[in-house]
């Protein structure tokens, strides 16, 4: 078998023991949940390893993990969240593995592609929070200077504003409406339900 430091250190643990825990695992391998998570996904895929309690491992994701694919990497790859592993959560070599390859390779997904891929998408979240902010102090400055507005003409007026940072869609702007209606910054026209004032 071919495999990562990591994942042999994972492997060596089972030399005198057949069943290990969590809480062990990490101790005397000295890994970082990431990374451990990791080599533990890949070994009970492999059908190496079997989580205490999911048979032949074929429930790894859920059985007691939570996969978050908002962390996912290029290769859409699920990122573990350690929070979900208890420390006696048991790990027991499969006496039924077999490969009928001589020689056989494991990997685990790269932490460095799943850091990327959360980065990426705190930044996207990020930004959407930015452009709704932007977004609502756009709509009360047009509110105040305007009393009462039309949905249509509040949402190409808004639309035509903010082209110069970006062009956001109409489902965006009706969320920041919508917020802003519950802030009590503008509020619908009686009777109507397509008609906004500001709330002076």
């Amino acid at each position: 078998m071919t495999c990562s430091t990591f994942l042999m250190a994972v492997v060596l643990m089972f030399e005198e023991e057949n069943t290990v825990n969590y809480e062990t695992l990490k101790m005397h391998t000295q890994l970082h949940d990431d990374y451990l998570l990791r080599a533990l996904q890949a070994l009970v895929e492999a059908k190496i390893l079997i989580v205490e309690g999911s048979g032949t491992g074929d429930s790894w994701p859920t059985t007691h993990f939570a996969w978050s694919e908002n962390g996912s990497g290029s290769q859409g790859t699920p990122s573990p969240n350690p929070a979900c592993c208890g420390p006696n959560t048991t790990f027991t070599l499969n006496f039924q593995f077999s490969n009928k390859r001589g020689r056989f390779k494991i990997t685990s997904a790269p932490v460095k592609e799943q850091a990327a891929g959360r980065e990426r998408e705190q930044t996207a979240a990020s930004l959407e929070e930015d452009r709704k902010a932007y977004l609502q102090a756009l709509i009360v400055r047009i509110m105040k200077v305007r009393k009462v507005a039309k949905h249509s003409e509040l949402i190409e007026q808004v639309i035509s504003q903010s082209s110069e940072r970006f062009r956001p869609n109409v489902t965006m702007i009706k969320k920041c409406i919508e917020g802003l209606i519950d802030k009590q910054y503008i509020e619908r026209m009686p009777n109507t339900t397509d008609e906004y004032s500001y709330v002076s």
